[in-house]
């Protein structure tokens, strides 16, 4: 069906009403989860007397702070395991334009008082509000038979954290000096994408701290993935001491944290 944006019903009378129920519904300051299914239900509700066959579309949009939404970033299965396929609009607002989504929910034939009930789950895959809309239309005419429905705004927010680990850690010697070696593993828990630092990485010997070398160390930098990318790289230190003196931070130059990092026993 080539209906890419809800429409107004207007004066007419809806042949059909439709309900959804989602988790959260109603309640206020909920959040939800990113890369987490929700499943949803849909009770579709033939005016007295109508028959005929009907399609439930379903629109979604993101907003605050985004304008835009990907059709990555919303993910639909049916309770028959097929995957929604997203057509993509603009719909023109008051201030901004902001891309719509749409896709065909299914389908049923109503004998004038049949009504249908189905279930689906939603996967919220980004961050921001999505505002999710469902809208009855005749199959065979695209006549619009129901008034837009919402569901939202559904708001997931950014959350999350780095899990930093030393892996092992060694003393080496190369023509350039000493260095403490360091294998270090970044875990991205946020639930965006994340750029990890090799110049974050601090080492402290009891007097002072010292940075990874920029010279010695290869690793720069790296954008991870959302919930559980992961990276690992060898951190080179120019420090100097005892090694049952040392300690080691990881100062997040993107989220402003500082994450304490264990060095594993008999490492040097």
């Amino acid at each position: 069906m080539n209906i890419t944006l809800p429409r107004d019903l207007g004066s007419a009378a809806p042949k059909v009403s439709l309900e959804v129920s989602y988790p959260g519904q109603g309640q206020s300051n909920i959040t939800y989860n990113r890369a987490q299914t929700y499943r949803f239900h849909i009770n579709s509700t033939p005016a007295a007397g109508y028959s005929g066959d009907v399609l439930i579309r379903m629109f979604a949009e993101l907003t605050d702070p985004i304008d835009e939404i990907d059709p990555q970033n919303l993910i639909v299965t049916t309770a028959t395991g097929r995957t929604l396929e997203w057509t993509t609009d603009i719909r023109s607002g008051d201030y901004v334009n902001h891309i719509v989504i749409s896709g065909d929910l299914g389908a049923f034939r109503t004998n004038g008082n049949a009504t249908d009930s189905r279930a689906f789950d939603v996967v919220l895959n980004y961050v921001g509000n999505f505002t999710l809309t469902f809208q009855a239309f005749d199959l065979n005419s695209n006549e619009t038979l129901s008034a837009p429905t919402t569901a939202g705004p559904m708001w997931v927010p950014i959350k999350g954290s780095l899990s930093v680990s030393a892996l092992s850690g060694e003393w080496r010697t190369n023509v350039n000096g000493t260095f403490f070696v360091v294998l270090v593993n970044f875990t991205n828990n946020w639930n965006i994408r994340h750029t990890v630092y090799a110049s974050g990485l601090v080492i402290n010997n009891g007097d002072q701290d010292f940075t990874a070398n920029s010279s010695a160390t290869a690793f720069v930098s790296q954008q991870l993935i959302p919930l559980n990318g992961n990276t690992q790289f060898l951190a080179w230190f120019d420090v100097t001491g005892d090694r049952a003196d040392f300690t080691m931070r990881y100062n997040d130059p993107v989220s402003g944290e500082t994450y304490n990092v264990t060095l594993p026993p008999g490492s040097g």
